[in-house]
C-alpha cells in the first residue's frame, strides 16, 4: 500500500518554500554579516505535529513555538546541501521563517525528504 500512500501525499504538496542556507562572515569594520544562499522553491506538504503551541521566554519576551513537517520530492541534490549545511531555514509562502530542527527520508526509499522544523512566533 505504499503507492497509495505515495499519491495522497503528492496530491497534498501545494506549499511553496524555499530552503536558505546562513553564512556568518565579517564585514570591513569587522562585524559580523549574515549571507543567506536560497534554495527553491520546492514544492511540499504541510503537517502541524504539535496541537498546541509551547511558549518560552526569550530575551525576556514570550515567544510561541510551533513544530511542523514539510513533505518534498526527494532530490540527492537537496538530500545533500541540508546534510552539508549547519544553519538552514525554510520560508514559505507566507514569509514566516521556520527553523530546521531534523531531517529524514521515508525509510531509504528515497522518494520524499521529511523536514523537521519550529516556528517561532
Amino acid at each position: 500500500m505504499p503507492l497509495a500512500r505515495d499519491r495522497k501525499i503528492l496530491g497534498k504538496m501545494d506549499k511553496r518554500i524555499y530552503i536558505y542556507s546562513v553564512a556568518t562572515t565579517k564585514n570591513a569594520s569587522g562585524g559580523p554579516t549574515k549571507t543567506f544562499t536560497q534554495r527553491g522553491p520546492y514544492w511540499s506538504h504541510m503537517e502541524f505535529l504539535t496541537r498546541k503551541q509551547g511558549e518560552i521566554e526569550v530575551a525576556t519576551r514570550i515567544t510561541s513555538i510551533q513544530q511542523i513537517r514539510f513533505t518534498i520530492r526527494y532530490s540527492d541534490t537537496v538530500w545533500g546541501y541540508l546534510e552539508k549545511n549547519g544553519k538552514i531555514e525554510i520560508v514559505g509562502d507566507t514569509e514566516r521563517n521556520y527553523e530546521i530542527i531534523s531531517i529524514g527520508d521515508d525509510k531509504g526509499r528515497k522518494q520524499f525528504i521529511e523536514i523537521v522544523t519550529e516556528l517561532k512566533e
